[in-house]
């Protein structure tokens, strides 16, 4: 593993542990601390050097990283088999167009109502949530696939955080409902996704909910063909405490 490295079994490759040593100095100039990071640059840096007849490629997620390597001159690449397209995914959500009558009837009358009062067949799956449209009203509404009913989405506020949109509004009523076990949230980053678990978890540390965090990525399974066979593949690998 450290010398000559470990075969990927039939395929063509292997695996390779590169220990630790002193950062080069002319990268240490340049960085001024011998951060993870800049180790993991020096190594790209020592290989390119080391085995001239491979073509040295740093693979990383981290965006920072590759900008400072490319700039010493090591080609790098993100993956690509982690990538999954936002039409594959399930919504949770979906916009639909009502009677005005009956949907200011349902917010004024009671927090439920069946899907045949309502006057619609959205064939909904359990716990998804709608946006009810018709003009320039709109309301929120989910479906409890226990009852067969729709329920009102409230404003909610939760631990001084209030819903920015509609989607951060369905967030909120999930997270802080006793009768939903799993939650999914995805979305790209920014949109609020860790802050409105936070605000949910300490809204909920008074009561029975009891609320866990799981923050998952993709399974990578390959790396795409990236050309010429004879590369070498710097990981990015990180062991902390």
């Amino acid at each position: 593993m450290i010398g000559r490295g470990a075969k990927l079994g039939d395929h063509p490759g292997s695996i390779r542990v590169v220990l630790g040593h002193d950062i080069d100095p002319r990268l240490r100039s340049i960085f001024l601390n011998a951060s993870p990071d800049h180790r993991i640059v020096d190594t790209a840096l020592r290989l390119q050097h080391r085995e001239s007849s491979f073509h040295v490629v740093l693979v990383s997620k981290d965006t920072n990283l590759r900008m400072k390597a490319k700039a010493r001159g090591v080609p790098v690449q993100d993956y690509s088999s982690d990538k999954v397209e936002s039409k594959q995914i399930y919504k949770g959500k979906r916009t639909a167009e009502a009677d005005p009558v009956k949907i200011d009837d349902f917010y004024c009358r009671g927090s439920s109502i069946s899907g045949e009062a309502l006057g619609m067949d959205l064939k909904p799956n359990a716990n998804e949530n709608f946006v009810l449209r018709q003009g320039s009203k709109s309301r929120l509404a989910t479906y409890r696939k226990s009852t067969n009913t729709y329920q009102r989405v409230k404003r909610t506020e939760c631990y001084g955080i209030n819903p920015a949109n509609s989607e951060q509004s369905f967030a909120l009523q999930s997270l802080t409902d006793p009768t939903i076990k799993l939650i999914t949230l995805t979305d790209r980053a920014g949109t609020g996704k860790t802050i409105l678990f936070l605000a949910a978890a300490l809204h909920c540390r008074g009561s029975k909910i009891h609320i866990r965090s799981s923050h998952c990525k993709p399974e990578i399974r390959q790396v795409p063909d990236l050309g010429p066979a004879r590369r070498i593949l710097l990981w990015c690998v990180t062991f902390g405490q």
